[in-house]
């Protein structure tokens, strides 16, 4: 078999699997499909904090954020922490979808989904607080 015919057969495979998939969600494919919106709002927004108060913190040297893009010793545990951290307390306090509401939107229902902000804000404080801190002993130079 030719590597088109095989392609050919691959991609008619997993686009009749993807079919049968998605017909079996059709039944609630509106209230899937904005919880699946929100799962991905819930760790971009701290990975969005993280990425912008980095550019923030080095915005006077961006030769260093290519050096630093390949030095393979380079760890900064900042950015991991803070986003895991984000994510972790806003979704457990203010995620309001259908499989799980935390207990803030189920306390106070005027609140709604709060869980994209809370966690901008939280990773971002975060991130903020460890990297400033960090250079204090560093002569005020990021790593």
């Amino acid at each position: 078999m030719s590597p088109d015919a095989r392609r050919a057969v691959v991609a008619l495979g997993f686009g009749t699997i993807g079919f049968f998939l998605a017909w079996s969600g059709l039944h609630n494919a509106g209230s899937r499909y904005e919880d699946l919106l929100l799962i991905i709002a819930y760790w971009i927004a701290p990975w969005l904090a993280v990425v912008f108060c980095d550019q923030f913190l080095r915005h006077q040297n961006p030769d260093e954020i290519e050096r630093l893009l390949f030095n393979k010793k380079y760890a900064n545990w900042a950015g991991p922490v803070a986003m895991a951290v984000g994510m972790g307390i806003s979704i457990w306090l203010f995620s309001n979808q259908t499989e799980y509401v935390g207990p803030v939107p189920r306390n106070v229902g005027s609140v709604g989904d709060l869980t994209f902000e809370v966690g901008f804000v939280l990773a971002a404080m975060i991130y903020l607080t460890w990297r400033i801190t960090a250079n204090r002993g560093n002569t005020g130079r990021l790593p």
